[in-house]
């Protein structure tokens, strides 16, 4: 599964989404590892452009993989899931200036709004 990056102030916060899509009239989980990744992309027309859009945050000292199990039951039920790295921890940056709740709410919602806006591979993928 690709990593995207996402710019907010003070560094770069990682993340990755996944997508469902529909077969035979039921939305499944496509991992990217586990199938052709033309059957799991989010280009327009796919189920995750129209999907729910739900954001896993992990706790200080988790990574977001150790949401991986529940995305992919997510995925299975049709929501689009986004997993993120908080600052500081797994491929996000280090160098910000400030952290805490409201540190970490300001990157939530930009990743909400970037999830929103993107739906299709933009050139802030591929860590």
């Amino acid at each position: 599964m690709p990593i995207s990056q996402l710019e907010v102030p003070d560094g770069i916060i990682a993340y990755e989404v996944h997508e469902p899509r529909a077969d035979s009239g039921a939305a499944i989980a496509v991992a990217a590892e586990e199938t052709d990744p033309a059957l799991s992309s989010p280009y327009p027309g796919s189920a995750g452009e129209s999907a729910p859009l739900v954001i896993c945050s992990p706790a200080m000292g988790d990574v977001r993989d150790v949401y991986n199990p529940l995305a992919r039951a997510l995925c299975a039920a049709g929501f689009r899931v986004a997993t993120a790295d908080l600052r500081g921890h797994g491929d996000s940056s280090a160098t910000f200036n400030r952290y805490g709740d409201e540190a970490t709410a300001g990157d939530l919602i930009a990743l909400i709004e970037d999830c929103l806006l993107y739906t299709s591979p933009s050139p802030r993928d591929g860590l």
